[in-house]
């Protein structure tokens, strides 16, 4: 009888020991699952603190096209691989204003400090030039490759949080140009700048150019030997 129960006593501790561990193991899982989320809330913190400070504010940053106000000419419209838009004749007395909103759907605020259309530039060939945007005459400079024939311009135009910025550019006809009859497309596009980053956002166009009598080449030399 002594010896039965002398053996029984060492089960009794075994047991203590293993619910101890258990209990130890239970402790070190919270520690590390506390830790773990502590670890991710400083990432999410951390991602969000650098959106706000304009890390990568711009990149959400796009752009709206109105239809555009012209004078001296009829504009109308044409369909070139499957868009639809206004076109505006290359044409004496040609006189148009182009308007884009440039949106932030961001928190930070920015700054559109430039803009650029494709052979609208005082090198430009076309039949059409950009006179101003925003009210101010465009760059007459060569940009730093050399090349004046995209039109350029630079500025400060705010750019608030969930909020857009009026673009507008004046675009005339260039009696120097020469651009056959048939459509002509220009992209542009606008310079965004935040606190520590800037991105330049392509816009959507506004409307073709439809090269006329006045814009061709051949047409107005054959005219001035006349």
């Amino acid at each position: 009888m002594t010896h039965r129960h002398g053996s029984a006593a060492p089960s009794v501790s075994a047991t203590g020991s293993v619910e101890a561990v258990c209990q130890s193991g239970r402790v070190r899982n919270r520690v590390l699952l506390g830790v773990g989320l502590a670890v991710v809330t400083l990432l999410v913190v951390g991602v969000i603190g650098w959106r706000h400070l304009g890390g990568d504010a711009t990149t959400e940053v796009f752009g709206e096209a109105a239809l555009p106000r012209c004078s001296g000419v009829e504009v109308g419209v044409a369909e070139v691989e499957g868009m639809r838009l206004p076109a505006i004749p290359m044409a004496r007395g040609m006189r148009c204003t182009l308007t884009y909103r440039v949106w932030n759907p961001g928190d930070a605020d920015l700054t559109v400090t430039g803009f650029r259309q494709a052979i609208g530039g005082p090198g430009g060939g076309a039949g059409f030039r950009v006179v101003a945007v925003n009210g101010t005459a465009i760059d007459h400079t060569a940009s730093a490759d050399g090349d004046d024939i995209d039109a350029r311009w630079s500025g400060e135009t705010p750019l608030a949080p969930e909020d857009f910025a009026i673009v507008e550019v004046e675009v005339a006809f260039r009696s120097s140009g020469c651009t056959a009859r048939g459509t002509l497309t220009s992209w542009s596009s606008v310079l965004v700048e935040g606190k520590r980053d800037e991105r330049r956002v392509t816009l959507p166009l506004a409307a073709f150019f439809r090269g006329t009598r006045d814009s061709t080449c051949g047409s107005r030399v054959t005219r001035a030997a006349r």
